[in-house]
């Protein structure tokens, strides 16, 4: 039942298990990960000790200044809200078959993530992960979508594909438009 787990939530809320013990373990692993990348430290008992240091420092800032503390709650929960998005529409494309199209050709995974990424916009992600004091996202990608040059985008890319190739004169079959598909599909001449 959903109230269980929110009593839960309240209850590591109230020992500040989010905003001093999370960002402790936090701190404590990106530390150690960081020290650990220089190399004669790598092997000796010095990483531990200045990540927990530093993780210790952290948390004593973070409990003398309350205006700090909601930092990483927020933080890393739009990181969550933006990841599962991404992996979202992975998955969505991966169930499609789109996957091994996607690998193979980066001008459709690029148009793939814009369009991932405007889908993301309009259902309201940005909003959580970019909130905006006076407007919201969605309404800017709304107005912008909503906008006659909007059809700018593509009209220059059909025409960037159609235009007369360099070595049109020669007469061979392989035309500007025929290598901008094998490029976009990802085929291999």
């Amino acid at each position: 039942m959903a109230t269980g787990f929110a009593s839960l939530i309240t209850t590591l809320e109230g020992v500040d298990f989010f905003t001093l013990l999370l960002p402790f373990l936090v701190t404590y692993v990106v530390l150690l990960f960081g020290v650990r990348q220089i190399g004669h430290l790598d092997d000796s008992n010095v990483p531990p000790v200045v990540a927990l240091a530093g993780a210790f420092f952290l948390a004593f800032f973070l409990a003398n200044n309350p205006g700090y503390q909601s930092f990483f709650t927020e933080y890393w929960a739009r990181i969550a809200i933006g990841m599962m998005g991404v992996i979202g529409l992975g998955a969505i494309l991966g169930i499609a078959g789109w996957g091994d199209v996607l690998q193979k050709s980066k001008p459709i995974a690029i148009v793939v993530l814009f369009a991932g990424v405007i889908v993301f916009a309009r259902t309201g992600g940005l909003e959580a992960i970019v909130p905006l004091p006076d407007t919201t996202v969605s309404s800017m990608v709304n107005e912008a979508l909503s906008s006659p040059l909007v059809w700018l985008v593509p009209l220059g890319i059909v025409m960037y594909w159609t235009r007369p190739s360099d070595d049109s004169s020669s007469g061979d079959d392989d035309s500007s438009v025929m290598s901008a598909m094998e490029t976009l599909l990802g085929e291999d001449g």
